[in-house]
This record gives structure tokens, C-alpha cells and sequence, in this order.
């Protein structure tokens, strides 16, 4: 954790991010550092996630089927300043678009 925060405010500069300050640091929000990390801490944040949610909820499928999808890699789960939690997902988004202002994009897509 401390090494992925150290990286993202030595290069907190702008134009990408504005400078940090006593109050703020761009990028070191609790779900972006999880998303970081390696996957065995990633899965041992999340595990303490279900945990949470199973003292909570009486649903033991739902939280069966959470618990696979953390140990597999496909989920992301932390736990918020409640005892809720929530779902981490890293989205780039991507805009490609040529000399002439033509942009690329993806309108449909089919599957059998």
C-alpha cells in the first residue's frame, strides 16, 4: 500500500494531475490503491469484504458466489466507512480519432 501511494505522489505533477497538498493527492483513493495491489492483497482485502457482508446478510448464495469471484480475480470488493461494501472496477475509456476528425468507435456487437 505504501509503496503504491509514495509512486502516485512523486508523480502528482501537473499537467496530469494537479500537485498534491496537506489536504489531497491525486489518484489515492482507497478503491484506485486496491485496484494496484497485488492480487493476493486484493483478495485478502476483498475476503475481509464478504466477511462483512456475511455477518450482515442472511443471503448465503449471494455471498458464496461473491466469494468465488474474489478468490478467481474477477471481483474486487472493499469494505466503505460502513459496515456496506462495495464493488471495485477499473474502466479505461479511450477515444480514438484521426487526422481528418474521423473517430473510431464500436456501435454494436454480435454474439451467437
Amino acid at each position: 500500500y505504501c509503496v503504491q501511494f509514495h509512486k502516485r505522489v512523486i508523480s502528482a505533477v501537473p499537467p496530469h494531475a494537479p500537485w498534491p497538498n496537506d489536504l489531497e493527492v491525486p489518484f489515492t483513493d482507497f478503491c484506485d490503491l486496491v485496484c494496484s495491489l497485488t492480487r493476493g492483497i486484493q483478495i485478502t482485502i476483498g475476503m475481509h469484504a464478504v466477511g462483512v457482508l456475511a455477518h450482515n446478510e442472511r443471503a448465503s448464495k449471494s455471498v458464496e458466489a461473491l466469494t468465488e469471484e474474489v478468490h478467481s480475480g474477477k471481483s474486487i470488493v472493499v469494505v466503505t466507512g460502513g459496515d456496506s461494501i462495495i464493488r471495485v472496477v477499473s474502466l479505461v475509456a479511450l477515444r480514438v480519432k484521426r487526422a481528418d476528425g474521423h473517430v473510431f468507435m464500436q456501435v454494436a456487437k454480435w454474439e451467437d
